[in-house]
């Protein structure tokens, strides 16, 4: 509206969010959309204008009640009885959020996870929107406070802890255009966490609407009707697909064919998130891909039936005559107040004292930060200059644009895929006639190798840098993202070329004609054959220095990706001691652990020892079928390119 927001931000704040939802021109409530300061001195003002113009405590026509709690049964229990929106804190090291409470049926304690009503929130929404919640909790109908819910969707992140807080229970009220109602019920109802892709589990129904969960769509028969019941699915949603409608296969997925996120299978028998249509029925020609994606309930109302309003409401499920339980809890209730009165008294104060002299190192640092940050904004007065500028040429990779005419080997621009921006890469458009695409390169070690799990997968390093010639033809060290990878790699047959020189001048290479790396969905798992070459065929064979079982363990060929902070190696998984990335120095497909690490701690001169190593392994920049364990190379390089069998 106005250009005072900077959009051209990096993926972590497009996906968390950014700017101002809205701001008050004077009439006492938030009508006008507003947008983010982009320096932080804008921001400084605004806060100046806000305190000038609250001396007198502020108003809002919908404040949030003062009682609050863990979740809406707990929030009924401290005496919040009116159904209306609160905050709710499950865990106190996670700040509050708002949700509405149903503290009307059922004798209340309902926390609302999901409300459809009218159609006036786009449930067609990415994995992140799924993941952190969107809509409006509720609003105000001129009674002074929030008694009406929106619509909305709560987050799976909440959703996910507040079901693992102990036993839930989760009811489905629906209605259809005539005024009709109907409900379904279950007494166990699970979300796993992320890492499994949201698993829904449910169990124990019943209800009016039928029990579409459990055993699907009541219309079809056998297999048909089998994959249509959602529990023990995974969530998916358009830009995140997890169902089981052919795998892998971007034409046949139930979120985009079926408009919402939702826990599908092939596809569904209930579609809560689907698409809103007024007045009920609905036809094929009506829906955007021609399926049934309306808000359906198949067992009550059919497929082409999209009903006025549905909601999803959760609480803690108390089995009934649990007064057994309750007295074994209040026999030891008594020992475990002595002892948490003991740690409060005790450990806490010493605690907090440790983090007193943490928080003032902290703060040090980040006024040394901020002295930096004013030291390089008075540097840049005048528009920063590049002595390295791109080509005007660029394509879908290396490849491409050596067929369009870039024939020299530099910094270039690449766009695979229209739907993504391009992102600069280096090609090398001389070796075995070019084409070659660098996604990884190791030759000073000025680059950090030992990253996070975000950072491999959306690259790090420096792509190439100016000597002086006023283009980018010397590569830097960098590793180009696994996403990025993962997408070449399935545009087509790739080749890999590794190419490696040890600290006399020696070079070998190692060819593999078939490189395809999966998504972040399996791990990037690597799948990897048909070499050639003179470094030894390590990806394959292992290294052939060990034997047996010894040997195996080193083959990297169908391995997942692993980093210090994602382990999925083969050396006993879930123990903690035991990763391979932590104890060799970088991300890579370890499997328990290596042959090869082109990724590792990066070591002058060679040769290396346990005790120069951090954890005493084998952590160097290794080709072990070539130098042995011990032996840290100068330089190591990974191109890829599209692969044409001979004719």
């Amino acid at each position: 509206m106005d250009g005072s927001v900077d959009f051209g931000r990096r993926w972590d704040e497009y996906r968390i969010g950014f700017g101002n939802v809205a701001f008050d021109v004077g009439k006492g409530h938030c009508e006008t959309p507003g947008t983010m300061p982009l320096l932080i001195q804008k921001l400084e003002k605004a806060i100046q204008v806000q305190r000038e113009g609250c001396q007198e405590p502020c108003k809002t026509t919908c404040p949030i009640p003062v009682v609050s709690g863990k979740e809406c049964e707990d929030i009924f229990r401290r005496g919040g009885k009116d159904s209306q929106m609160y905050m709710i804190q499950p865990d106190s090291f996670y700040p509050p959020y708002k949700v509405f409470c149903d503290q009307s049926t059922q004798n209340g304690g309902w926390l609302l996870i999901q409300n459809r009503m009218d159609g006036s929130v786009d449930f067609g929404r990415r994995w992140d929107e799924y993941r952190l919640g969107f809509g409006n909790v509720a609003f105000d109908v001129g009674k002074g406070h929030c008694e009406t819910p929106g619509e909305y969707w709560l987050g799976n992140n909440r959703i996910s802890q507040l079901t693992k807080m102990g036993p839930t229970e989760v009811l489905i009220e629906m209605e259809d255009w005539a005024g009709s109602k109907v409900y379904a019920q279950y007494r166990q109802f699970t979300i796993q966490s992320e890492t499994s892709n949201y698993i829904l589990a449910i169990n124990d129904y019943s209800g009016t609407a039928g029990n579409t969960f459990l055993e699907g769509s009541t219309q079809l028969y056998g297999e048909n009707r089998t994959m249509t019941i959602h529990n023990g699915m995974m969530f998916s949603t358009y830009d995140r697909d997890n169902d089981n409608w052919t795998p892998g296969d971007p034409s046949k997925q139930c979120a985009k064919e079926d408009g919402g996120g939702w826990w599908y299978n092939r596809c569904h028998s209930a579609n809560p998130n689907g698409r809103y249509y007024m007045g009920g029925a609905y036809t094929q020609h009506m829906a955007k891909h021609g399926t049934d994606d309306g808000v359906v309930w198949m067992n009550w109302k059919g497929s082409w039936y999209s009903l006025k309003t549905i909601s999803m409401k959760i609480r803690p499920y108390f089995a009934p005559n649990n007064n057994r339980v309750v007295s074994q809890y209040t026999d030891s209730l008594e020992e475990q107040h002595a002892y948490v009165k003991e740690t409060v008294d005790t450990v806490f104060p010493s605690n907090i004292r440790v983090l007193h002299g943490v928080l003032e190192k902290v703060r040090l640092k980040i006024q040394k930060l901020e002295k930096a940050i004013q030291v390089q904004r008075e540097g840049c007065q005048e528009p920063c200059k590049t002595t390295c500028p791109i080509p005007v040429v660029s394509g879908k990779e290396c490849e491409d644009i050596f067929r369009r005419g870039g024939k020299d080997s530099q910094m270039y621009m690449i766009q695979p895929d229209s739907f993504y921006p391009p992102y600069k890469v280096f090609c090398d458009q001389s070796t075995q006639n070019g084409g070659w695409l660098l996604i990884q390169n190791r030759m000073d070690g000025s680059v950090d190798f030992g990253r996070r799990w975000d950072e491999y997968r959306l690259g790090f390093g420096n792509v190439a840098f100016d000597v002086g010639k006023g283009h980018c033809e010397t590569p830097g060290e960098y590793w180009l993202g696994n996403n990025r990878i993962s997408q070449l790699t399935k545009m087509g047959p790739t080749e890999v070329l590794i190419e490696m020189e040890d600290w006399a001048g020696s070079k070998v290479y190692a060819q593999y004609r078939q490189f395809t790396i999966q998504s972040e969905t399996s791990n990037y798992i690597l799948a990897i054959n048909d070499y050639s070459g003179t470094a030894g065929n390590t990806f394959l064979e292992g290294s052939t220095q060990l034997y047996g079982e010894n040997r195996t363990m080193t083959i990297h060929n169908g391995m997942m990706f692993s980093t210090y902070d994602r382990d999925n190696d083969n050396w006993t998984p879930g123990d903690p001691s035991k990763q391979c990335a932590k104890e060799d120095g970088g991300g890579w497909w370890y499997n328990r652990c290596h042959s090869a690490n082109p990724n590792g701690r990066y070591y002058m001169g060679g040769a290396y020892t346990q005790h120069m190593a951090k954890h005493g392994t084998d952590d160097g920049v290794v080709w072990m079928n070539w130098k042995g364990s011990w032996y840290s190379l100068k330089t190591i390089s990974m191109k890829i390119r599209p692969y044409f069998a001979p004719s």
